[in-house]
């Protein structure tokens, strides 16, 4: 594969990473998570908490002063399960907050520490050959000029790996901006004409209302008058 497209790949896989988010990433692989590497303290966790609202329903149905022996013995149930539900939550919060510290290593590695190794290792490989000035121009010489020069350090006369993945970057960070700024316009658009279409609605209700009450009292009027 080229570098150039392995560069516009791996941008393109890291600004899909930062605009999905740290938090989403998190919450969507949490429960997955959870099955692969906790699953028995999971479904422990899950059953003690079912069995802790069962109990609790049952113990509201038994009155302390009728029956207080069977009352005192559901107590105990109840609490000890209480204690164990926490515990277990606890133990999923404390994986969860690993898993989460896991999610965040790798996002860092992924969107920060990757682009750069890679870049670093492409940095003297030419990405494109920039066209000469002329035929008979000196070597390195590019119909650019000085911003030629800007655009292939590291690797003249071409540009370099870290420009080019620095505008890739850069015009896929202004391509994402005017979609979600057309979306968010597109949704403001939709959302006026609801609400127009809603407030002609609700108009046209109350002149038909208007229209029946002032039919009901003409009428209600002429039997007065016979």
């Amino acid at each position: 594969m080229h570098p150039a497209l392995l560069i516009l790949l791996c941008v393109l896989a890291t600004s899909a990473l930062s605009a999905v988010g740290h938090a989403r990433i998190t919450s969507l692989l949490s429960p997955l998570y959870l099955r692969l590497f906790h699953a028995r303290a999971h479904a422990h966790s899950r059953a003690a908490r079912a069995e802790l609202l069962r109990l609790r329903l049952e113990l509201g149905g038994i009155s302390a002063q009728d029956d207080f022996a069977k009352w005192a013995k559901m107590r105990r149930r109840v609490d000890k399960l209480q204690v164990e539900a926490e515990a277990g939550n606890a133990s999923t919060q404390a994986a969860l907050s690993f898993f989460a510290l896991l999610i965040r290593a790798g996002m860092l590695l992924a969107t920060t520490v990757f682009p750069f190794v890679l870049t670093t290792y492409y940095g003297k490989t030419p990405m494109f050959f920039l066209p000469p000035a002329r035929p008979n121009a000196p070597e390195g010489t590019t119909w650019l000029g000085p911003i030629g020069w800007v655009l292939s350090l590291t690797a003249a006369p071409a540009v370099s790996a870290g420009v080019w993945s620095t505008v890739v970057t850069r015009v896929l960070g202004l391509a994402i901006g005017a979609v979600a700024s057309v979306s968010k316009d597109v949704q403001g658009v939709r959302s006026k004409r609801a609400a127009a279409q809603a407030g002609t609605a609700a108009g046209a209700e109350g002149e038909k209302a208007g229209q029946k009450s002032a039919v009901g009292a003409g009428g209600k009027g002429e039997k007065k008058m016979q």
